[in-house]
């Protein structure tokens, strides 16, 4: 019993009353305290029940982009995922790797040769993995690549990942944005390598 409810108490058999008034006041303070009891023990149970739910965690998703792949640098959770195809670090953690991650100069942006637009647009002079003079280039898992050779020429292919390019230029090549590409072969990608050793 609670301070409060021990002076009401207390009060009500101090006071003036008869045996009948006096018991009909302690079977109140009965009934009052029953209810209270009925009443807080659900919300408190609820409250604890609550307490003891721990919130999970969202699960993260890849996001993937309109090739259908997931940026470099973007959540994955397997090589298959990725424009570069590779995927890789902690559980949980994993991100798309770059293809040629620590080669060249690149930033990805400049689309170089394959922009659009009317006149030769030179782009970023670079040197490739293969320590050969090349141009940078953007892949579509949006990540900066060094090719060397006529991209625009000869490599305007319909690719969405570096792997498949593999066919055309050997291990190290990739599927670039190659908007420029559409007015000519109707496709917006190319395949380009670190070397001029494309075939196709």
């Amino acid at each position: 019993m609670n301070a409060a409810r021990f002076d009401a108490l207390a009060r009500g058999l101090a006071a003036p009353a008869s045996r009948r008034a006096a018991g009909r006041f302690l079977a109140w303070l009965g009934l009052a305290g029953a209810f209270a009891h009925a009443d807080a023990s659900p919300v408190g149970a609820a409250k604890a029940e609550k307490s003891r739910k721990k919130k999970k965690p969202k699960k993260k998703k890849p996001k993937f982009n309109r090739f259908g792949c997931v940026d470099v640098g973007g959540f994955c959770r397997n090589d298959g995922q990725c424009c570069s195809d590779i995927c890789s670090g902690g559980k949980n953690t994993k991100t798309c790797q770059e293809h040629n991650d620590g080669f060249g100069s690149c930033e990805a942006g400049p689309l170089g040769f394959c922009a659009t637009g009317p006149g030769l647009i030179v782009g970023t002079p670079c040197t490739s993995d293969a320590d050969e003079n090349g141009f940078c280039f953007t892949t579509t898992g949006n990540a900066p690549y060094c090719a060397v050779g006529d991209v625009q020429t000869s490599g305007c292919v319909s690719c969405k990942k570096d792997i498949d390019c593999e066919e055309f230029c050997g291990a190290g090549a990739a599927c670039i944005d190659c908007p420029a590409c559409d007015a000519v072969f109707g496709v917006e990608t190319a395949c380009a390598s670190p070397t001029d050793s494309c075939v196709f």
